[in-house]
């Protein structure tokens, strides 16, 4: 088996390529979009309006998912750190 290392340089660790399978998201996915149907049966002409909130939502959460990412791997990093530390 390849170490992690080796997994990760070869492109077979690819997290953000990941799909979400987990059923909450799928719920909360659903909801988001009976809402968007309800309003634009209600107000069809925000249709623009909401394709344009999407994709700055969209963005967000891209940027906000990747900060996250950078966070953790990085305090997982400073943990090992710290473990290594400890061993004489």
């Amino acid at each position: 088996m390849k170490s992690i290392l080796e997994q990760f340089y070869y492109g077979n660790i690819t997290p953000c390529e990941t799909p979400v399978t987990d059923n909450r998201f799928k719920k909360i996915t659903s909801e988001i979009d009976d809402i968007e149907k309800e309003m634009l049966e209600k107000c069809p002409e925000l249709k623009q309006l909401l394709d344009q909130y999407r994709d700055k939502n969209g963005r967000l959460a891209g940027t906000e998912i990747e900060t996250a990412f950078s966070k953790g791997f990085r305090l997982g990093a400073l943990f090992m750190i710290d473990v290594f530390k400890g061993i004489e």
